[in-house]
């Protein structure tokens, strides 16, 4: 019975998240997270399940999946013992390094999956931009940080409008309007800064709980794929026929080649797009906007302020460098391929 609820849970889920991906209309409702908790449990790391049977089936299978671990260690081992040549051994060692790299994200993750959740939950609330065009393509990498960006690049025009909306339902004198029409602008200024830099620090706040999970994450799959690109290349070099081994071999080089550069390139653009906040805080028409007068003085120094804040949060480093080795920016993935290229001639002379 349980069985059955949850192949129907997980078909409706199908169903709506299909819907949610090709619909015209923008919804709220998707889960920009959806199968995680499925590819945990694929992946033998966590089962959401309290059914005692299904946990012992799982428990096995969680075993099974992570014996191939030592039957390439145990190859890896003969090949030495046996003096093999130096592109087998290297295989075995690709294989290696591939399924124990995997085992050691998955863990990674499950060990950081309640920040990993508290990313989740702010990433699909979607409480902010609302109104701006730029929020109806959260599905595309730069995704939060640039909706923040093209809020901070409205701000001006949304105070308007909402001084405007105001001064419409309180009808009144046009000497009395005047005066109303600034102290709902700085007020609706002040409130407008004030929510922008709060979600700036948001965005920190969860990039920081998170940011040692993709640290770790990212050093692992940096010198790994050095590992297994280098290795991989040998011993296709070596090939004298087209074999499904090697097509494998190949397939999974390519893989690890677009993963990372995958990697790299959300972490430039996601720099880029924090720098962007700053940029867009500089380029506001703030000199003609913003109006020193006594009456407002005190408002008027206070979103001065959260303005300098705003470009000082901003233009923080986001610390992606893989706990202070290296940033994992776009450059880093071509002086990854110098590396493994090194590491190939270097394997290649005892060949």
């Amino acid at each position: 019975m349980d069985v059955s609820r949850l192949w129907t849970r997980t078909r409706s889920q199908l169903a709506a998240y299909y819907r949610a991906m090709t619909a015209r209309d923008f919804t709220t409702s998707t889960d920009h997270f959806f199968g995680l908790d499925a590819m945990l449990a694929i992946a033998g790391a966590r089962l959401n399940s309290t059914n005692v049977r299904i946990r012992r089936v799982w428990n096995v299978y969680r075993v099974v999946i992570y014996l191939p671990i030592l039957v390439v260690a145990w190859n890896l081992h003969l090949n030495f013992r046996r003096q093999a040549e130096l592109d087998k051994v290297l295989s075995c060692l690709q294989a290696l390094v591939a399924t124990v790299s995997l085992a050691v994200r998955t863990w990674i993750i499950v060990w950081y999956y309640e920040p990993v959740m508290a990313v989740r939950r702010y990433v699909n609330r979607r409480r902010f931009g609302g109104h701006l065009r730029r929020s109806y393509e959260i599905r595309r990498l730069e995704s939060e940080v640039r909706v923040i960006s093209a809020m901070v690049a409205d701000i001006f025009e949304t105070v308007e409008r909402r001084v405007q909306s105001k001064l419409e339902s309180e009808p009144g004198s046009s000497q009395r309007q005047d005066l109303v029409k600034k102290a709902y602008f700085w007020k609706f200024a002040e409130e407008e800064f004030g929510d922008c830099i709060e979600l700036i620090g948001e965005f920190f706040a969860m990039k920081n709980q998170v940011r040692s999970l993709l640290n770790a994450i990212f050093l692992i799959v940096y010198y790994s794929n050095v590992l297994c690109l280098s290795s991989g290349a040998v011993y296709l070099t070596q090939m004298t026929a087209v074999t499904m081994f090697s097509l494998e071999t190949l397939g999974y080089c390519l893989w690890v080649a677009i993963e990372c550069f995958s990697l790299t390139k959300c972490v430039s653009l996601l720099t880029e797009a924090n720098g962007s906040i700053a940029e867009e805080v500089y380029n506001l028409d703030w000199p003609n906007k913003l109006q020193f007068e006594d009456r407002f003085q005190v408002q008027y120094r206070s979103v001065r302020s959260i303005m300098l804040t705003m470009m000082a949060v901003a233009q923080q480093p986001l610390r992606l460098n893989c706990f202070g080795f290296f940033e994992f920016t776009q450059e880093r993935f071509y002086e990854l391929l110098n590396l493994a290229y090194s590491v190939f001639t270097f394997f290649k002379d005892f060949v």
